[in-house]
């Protein structure tokens, strides 16, 4: 079975994802729900909301709405795939050689229909990509200074600087509807149709 569901009711064929059945409510409240670190922060916090802090991070450095879209969207697939970590995928690709591959290509179909979906280029353009895994590698910095163990570092995962500001996480719900906020208020800007 491919078959993935969503709380809306909507199936995706994570081997063949339809465009016309991605839906910002689906996004929103499926990444909301989604812990990021494996739950090891000191409260909850979601991939929602780290999406949402990545998307205002480009924002912020470009003035673009389409950059800070892709922000939003980096994770999308994840609503339908789950968050696989880097220590998971590490260990499964030792015991399985074709393991990175494979998921590689899972989400790079489900990014493909996610980002048709919203009125975005799929592959992401190439600057949009170095712009993405620098505003990533912030918020990530600023995730381990503000949520995880005082034990670690934010130079034990990430290079870059954390962001001034600190992070407070959100319920669920609150990280679903600033996720949906976004998502409409950046396509807006762009001048695209927003994702029912």
């Amino acid at each position: 079975m491919t078959i993935s569901v969503t709380r809306s009711g909507r199936r995706l064929d994570l081997l063949a994802p339809d465009r016309a059945r991605i839906g910002a409510s689906d996004l929103a409240e499926g990444l909301a729900k989604i812990n990021r670190w494996a739950g090891a922060t000191q409260f909850p916090f979601s991939v929602g909301q780290h999406s949402v802090c990545v998307a205002d991070v480009m924002y912020h450095e470009t003035r673009s709405p389409i950059a800070a879209l892709y922000g939003l969207l980096h994770d999308g697939h994840e609503y339908v795939t789950g968050d696989i970590l880097e220590p998971t995928s590490g260990a499964l690709a030792y015991e399985c050689p074709g393991y990175p591959r494979a998921v590689a290509s899972l989400r790079f179909r489900v990014d493909t229909a996610i980002h048709r979906a919203a009125g975005l280029d799929w592959p992401r353009p190439s600057h949009m990509a170095r712009l993405l895994d620098l505003a990533h590698a912030r918020v990530v910095a600023t995730e381990v200074r503000d949520l995880l163990a005082p034990n670690f570092q934010p130079s034990d995962f990430s290079a870059a600087p954390p962001l001034a500001l600190r992070i407070t996480p959100h319920l669920w719900a609150r990280a679903a509807v600033s996720f949906r906020e976004a998502l409409y208020r950046y396509q807006c800007e762009a001048g695209l149709t927003p994702l029912e």
